[in-house]
C-alpha cells in the first residue's frame, strides 16, 4: 500500500517522457475525431501523466473470467478470454487496469448492472445524468445529477437529472454527457490534469408511491497498457428503471451511461464494442395513475495513443 501511494505521488509530480494524444473521442451519440484542449498540439487533446503511466507490474500476469476483486490493478499482462465476462461489483469508483505489456479483451468487461453486478447507485460526474422517476399517487423522484469537484473543493453541477414525474405523469429524460469541444474545462479535468477518482453515469430516480427502482449508472473503466488488443466488449451502460407494480405506482428512471478510456502505446486491434448508452425508463403496462420513468443519458468513450 505504501509503495503504491509513493508511486501515485511520484506520478503526480513527474510529467514523464511520453505524451498521450486522443485518436478519437465519442460523446453521447456523436464522434469527435480531433480536439484542441489544454497542452495538446493543434487538432489533438493533451493528456496528463495518469493516462501514460503503465504501472509497475506488481500484480503479475492477470486473467479475469468472473468477478474482479479490487478496482485498481497493475499487471504485466491482462486478459479477458473470448466468451468470458469479467465483472466488478464494488462501490462507486472507476475500475482501472494498467499493464506494462499486452492487454487483451476478447470477452466482456462489465462495469454495468446490465451484464454484471456493478453500477453507480448515486450521482455521477462526467457521464450522463439519470432519468426521472414517474409519478404514482405521489410524485416520483428526480434523476441524479452529475457533479464534480473543482480544485478549490467546490462542487459543480454539470448536468441536472431528469425531472420527477407529477402524480401519474412521466419522469423527464436524463441528459447526455457534455461535449468537451463545448465544455473544454471538463475535458481538461479528465485528460490534462489527470482527474482520476471518478464516478461515471448517474442513477435514475425512483417511481412515486414506492414505485420502481431507479436504474444504476455505468461505472468508468480505464485501460492503460503498453499494447491493447480489443476485439470484445466493454459495458458501461445504464440500467433500465424498474417497472410499475400496480395502479397508482410510478416506474423508475433509467440509469445513465458511464465512460470508457483506453490509452496505449500501440493498438494491435481496436475493433470491439463499447456500450455507454443510457438505460430505458421503467414502464407502466396496463396500470393506471402511473407515469413511466425517463431514460438515462448517454455516456462517452475515448482512445488515447501514448507517444
Amino acid at each position: 500500500m505504501k509503495r503504491r501511494l509513493l508511486i501515485w505521488v511520484m506520478l503526480l509530480v513527474l510529467l514523464g517522457a511520453r505524451s498521450a494524444w486522443a485518436q478519437g473521442l465519442a460523446v453521447g451519440s456523436g464522434t469527435i475525431t480531433s480536439l484542441s484542449v489544454g497542452a495538446g498540439a493543434p487538432g489533438f487533446l493533451g493528456a496528463g501523466p495518469v493516462w501514460r503511466f503503465l504501472g509497475d507490474g506488481s500484480d503479475g500476469a492477470g486473467s479475469c473470467s468472473g468477478g474482479l476483486s479490487g478496482a485498481n490493478h497493475m499487471y504485466t499482462t491482462f486478459t479477458i478470454p473470448a466468451g468470458q465476462t469479467c465483472s466488478y461489483s464494488g462501490p462507486n469508483v472507476p475500475v482501472v487496469i494498467r499493464a506494462t505489456g499486452l492487454c487483451t479483451i476478447a470477452g466482456t468487461m462489465s462495469v454495468s448492472a446490465n451484464t454484471g453486478s456493478g453500477g453507480t447507485t448515486t450521482g455521477g460526474d462526467w457521464g450522463g445524468s439519470g432519468g426521472g422517476g414517474g409519478g404514482g399517487a405521489a410524485t416520483g423522484t428526480a434523476g441524479n445529477t452529475t457533479n464534480a469537484y473543482g480544485r478549490n473543493g467546490v462542487q459543480l453541477t454539470i448536468l441536472a437529472g431528469g425531472t420527477a414525474g407529477g402524480v401519474g405523469a412521466a419522469g423527464g429524460a436524463g441528459s447526455n454527457a457534455q461535449d468537451p469541444t463545448i465544455q473544454a474545462g471538463l475535458a481538461r479535468e479528465i485528460f490534462d490534469f489527470g482527474y482520476f477518482w471518478s464516478d461515471g453515469g448517474s442513477a435514475g430516480g425512483a417511481g412515486g408511491s414506492s414505485g420502481g427502482a431507479g436504474g444504476k449508472g455505468g461505472q468508468p473503466f480505464y485501460l492503460v497498457c503498453n499494447t491493447i488488443n480489443f476485439t470484445g466488449t466493454v459495458d458501461s451502460s445504464g440500467q433500465a428503471g424498474g417497472n410499475s407494480t400496480g395502479n397508482s405506482v410510478g416506474a423508475g428512471g433509467g440509469g445513465a451511461g458511464g465512460y470508457v478510456i483506453f490509452s496505449a502505446i500501440t493498438y494491435a486491434a481496436n475493433t470491439g464494442t463499447i456500450n455507454v448508452t443510457g438505460g430505458a425508463g421503467g414502464t407502466c403496462g396496463a396500470f393506471t395513475t402511473c407515469g413511466v420513468g425517463g431514460p438515462g443519458g448517454n455516456g462517452w468513450k475515448a482512445f488515447l495513443l501514448i507517444q
